[in-house]
């Protein structure tokens, strides 16, 4: 479908800047993951019982929110990669010769 991301690239889009958009989203993922695992870890701690909802919600919050972190940190902000038409295979939706 697309082509392979080398690691080195990885790192390199981790470590530019970000759009602000997907920079008060990292925040706001990662204070409601922050939040979420010490309720969780408190409750633990003191020995008491999670709620039932508790138990059902935690790993969509942890994982959710771990998710747009990941997603965030990726996007990098100054522009698109260019794509050499050559490489396309195929007729997309978007060529003229298809109407």
């Amino acid at each position: 479908m697309g082509e392979k991301i080398r690691r080195s690239e990885l790192v390199e889009r981790w470590h530019k800047k970000m759009p602000r958009f997907f920079y008060w989203l990292t925040v706001i993922a990662s204070g409601v993951l922050f939040v979420s695992v010490t309720i969780h870890f408190t409750v633990e701690s003191a020995g008491a019982m999670h709620v039932e909802w508790w138990q059902q919600v935690y790993p969509y919050l942890v994982g959710a929110s771990a998710g747009v972190i990941a997603v965030c940190k990726f996007t990098v902000a100054g522009g698109y990669k260019k794509v050499d038409p050559d490489k396309i295979k195929g007729k997309t939706v978007l060529d003229h010769d298809n109407f």
